[in-house]
């Protein structure tokens, strides 16, 4: 069990790890209202703020945040191959059936062409004629052995 995860732990440290932990899974959410929501304020008031940053910059919240960090980090490691595999197999099944399902094949085709990132728009602005290319500005100065 990680460190920061025993219950022998000081209030100041469970407020500090409760923060933490907050801050990690609530990306949204302002570091002032966290701060307000673990010491049990029902309001954010305007001083929270100060007190917030300075949590957030303690050495020990730093701390519990790496940990955190790791931990759900070995929690959802998924690979883009482990995600491509697992869309082959549902798009072989999809059409595999009696009854094929078509648009459940064409969703893992989908799914695929995303994870490898050929769902993107490519936009060309050349056109067919020519006359769009992009510009080509030369900058000229005078030369170094020039005088006047």
């Amino acid at each position: 069990m990680p460190a920061a995860l025993k219950p022998d732990r000081k209030p100041a440290q469970q407020r500090r790890w409760e923060f933490a932990r907050q801050m990690i899974m609530a990306p949204g959410k302002r570091a002032d209202e966290i701060w307000a929501q673990v010491r049990g304020h029902a309001e954010v008031a305007p001083w929270m703020a100060v007190n917030a940053s300075r949590e957030l910059h303690h050495p020990e919240t730093i701390k519990y945040m790496d940990e955190l960090k790791g931990i759900l980090v070995e929690e959802f490691k998924v690979t883009a191959k482990e995600l491509y595999d697992k869309l082959e197999v549902l798009y072989e099944t999809s059409l595999g059936g009696e009854r094929p399902q078509v648009a459940a094949g064409v969703s893992a085709v989908m799914g695929q062409a995303k994870l490898m990132g050929l769902d993107k728009q490519v936009i060309d602005h050349v056109s067919s004629d020519g006359s769009m290319t992009p510009s080509i500005i030369t900058l000229c100065g005078p030369d170094d052995d020039d005088e006047g």
